[in-house]
């Protein structure tokens, strides 16, 4: 245990959906839905299903694009493109989901929350996440193009 004096005067604002919701409005003039009674919310962003969820100490912001490809194709272009990007990329993180009827491309970033933070860092920290977790998804597209044309190279 921490035996430390605790000195609450100097503690950081806890984040909450709320507060994350508020800074988003005022700090980038984005608008959240707020799920009720949950530490979700979401936002439509570049296309892009955006949402912003609170578990304990951590604060989830993930991206998905959902395509047109079925999953029961069985074709592995987004997984190989996932793999190579997680492979190179230290902050977002890529996956593909297949368990729907179509594939979906997921991104996310997760920031630590745990001890607060003051309304400059969240505004930042989202910032850099939300620009991130876009990003990533352009690099995908990049990278899903560069197997597909290894892929047809090969079989030429």
């Amino acid at each position: 245990m921490n035996n430390l004096p605790h000195n609450s005067a100097n503690a950081l604002p806890p984040v909450d959906i709320s507060r994350l919701a508020q800074t988003m409005q005022t700090s980038f003039g984005i608008s959240l839905f707020q799920a009720p009674k949950q530490q979700v919310a979401t936002a439509n962003l570049n296309g892009l299903a955006v949402t912003f969820a609170i578990l304990g100490s951590i604060l989830i912001v993930r991206a998905d694009a959902y395509t047109k490809l079925a999953t029961k194709s069985g074709i592995p272009t987004f997984h190989l493109a996932a793999n190579q990007f997680n492979s190179t990329n230290p902050v977002a993180k890529a996956a593909v989901v297949d368990r729907a009827e179509h594939f979906i491309i997921r991104t996310e970033i997760a920031i630590a929350i745990s001890t607060g933070l003051t309304d400059t860092q969240l505004a930042g920290s989202l910032k850099n996440a939300v620009d991130n977790v876009l990003n990533a998804h352009q690099s995908l597209g990049k990278i899903t193009s560069q197997v597909l044309n290894t892929i047809e190279d090969t079989e030429a």
